[in-house]
């Protein structure tokens, strides 16, 4: 180990894989990784650039030659980066944000937000390996404070767009049959064959979006978007970019399902709900200039924290259940100096779960005890000789 390391020397990949998968969260690259796919910002039809901007086809085409870097893919891997690479992986990161048309980002300086986010990632991932002898109740902690972050993000990008309000219990893309049924009711064209020719799109493009939730290219989506804005009932039904959120909130759950245990499902996806409502209409109540609004709505959208404590109350009063109440909490922070009361969370987890532990062993040993004291009361008794009449 080297003065001042926190880290022990790794000169291998093996070696950097190794410690990789011993970290009880997934290191940043393969986060990176994750959210670049559900977006498909790899993809140059994500992007709706005017053919005349020769200056910005330029930018994003480099984004995504930095994002396709294979000093990208070796990031799950543990592989350690210099700072001046994190720097130029995140302003490749924030073009091809800025340049996705459903965001609102288009004059946000994303790149500094998007390091404090990776630093923040990477101390509280190294904090909570002190608490690797309670693996799953930490992963449980994690997936609810992951679940209330992105249900912050959610209401932030709903008010965003004007959603209506909502009483769902589920979100509509919890399932994927769900979610089909959803957007069929929306091809108001009559048939795949029409929505083809009424989109300017192929048949193999529109079986890939109804079938396996593929997003729409940017033209794609944009076209369909008009066709809904235009449909009867006259009026808009949902706020704006309602398909592109449908498709992305699909993918996010889909990723993140993988890891959830299956008990925990229903309960992350009522959370989500709830949180998300209870933010929206709480969000809707406050008295301010629009650009303010708009300022923190974007600010909730980015850091997934809530940097009014009042707002955060009303919340955390509505809200029935200790756990939950505690997650919320931890989401309450300084906007521009990001706290992550993660840590203290998953230390209450570890803890619990340790007291039980602890409990679990006594009331075993005490079970043995018992047990081992009625076999050899049993024992006593069968030694026991017969009765004098028996015997005669």
């Amino acid at each position: 180990m080297q003065p001042g390391a926190l880290l022990p020397d790794m000169e291998t990949n093996g070696d950097r894989s190794e410690f990789a998968a011993a970290r009880l969260v997934p290191p940043f690259g393969t986060v990176l990784k994750w959210f670049v796919h559900i977006l498909q910002l790899e993809r140059i039809g994500t992007y709706a650039p005017d053919p005349a901007d020769i200056a910005r086809q330029h930018k994003i085409q480099q984004a995504l030659r930095t994002l396709a870097q294979r000093r990208i893919d070796s990031l799950p891997h543990g592989e350690i980066m210099q700072e001046e690479t994190k720097a130029a992986v995140c302003e490749a990161l924030e073009s091809a944000l800025r340049a996705t048309p459903a965001l609102p980002f288009a004059s946000d300086d994303l790149t500094k937000a998007i390091l404090n986010i990776w630093k923040g990632y990477e101390h509280v991932s190294g904090r909570i390996t002190a608490f690797s002898a309670h693996r799953d109740s930490v992963l449980r902690a994690m997936l609810r404070h992951a679940t209330a972050e992105l249900a912050v993000r959610a209401a932030a990008m709903a008010c965003l767009c004007d959603d209506p309000s909502s009483a769902e219990d589920r979100p509509l893309w919890s399932t994927h049959k769900q979610l089909q049924k959803h957007l069929k009711t929306l091809n108001t064209f009559g048939s795949r064959e029409r929505a083809v020719q009424a989109l300017s799109t192929s048949k193999g493009v529109m079986d890939r979006c109804l079938d396996y939730l593929e997003i729409p290219d940017a033209g794609v989506i944009r076209r369909w978007d008009d066709h809904l804005s235009r449909a009867t009932p006259p009026g808009p039904r949902f706020g704006a970019h309602h398909l592109w959120r449908l498709f992305v909130g699909r993918r996010v759950w889909e990723q993140i399902e993988k890891t959830v245990p299956k008990d925990m499902r229903g309960e992350l996806l009522r959370a989500y709900s709830r949180i998300k409502r209870k933010l929206m209409t709480n969000i809707r109540m406050r008295t301010t200039t629009e650009e303010n609004r708009t300022r923190m709505l974007k600010l909730l959208l980015v850091l997934g924290r809530i940097s009014d404590p009042g707002l955060v109350t009303r919340i955390v009063q509505g809200e029935q259940d200790p756990l939950w109440r505690r997650h919320i909490e931890a989401l309450c922070v300084n906007a521009k100096s990001p706290t992550l009361n993660i840590i203290d969370v998953c230390r209450e987890y570890a803890s619990g779960a340790s007291v039980f532990a602890a409990m679990q062993q006594k009331n075993s040993r005490l079970a043995g005890a018992a047990s081992k004291q009625t076999a050899l009361k049993t024992s006593a008794t069968s030694k026991k000789p017969k009765s004098f009449s028996k015997n005669f």
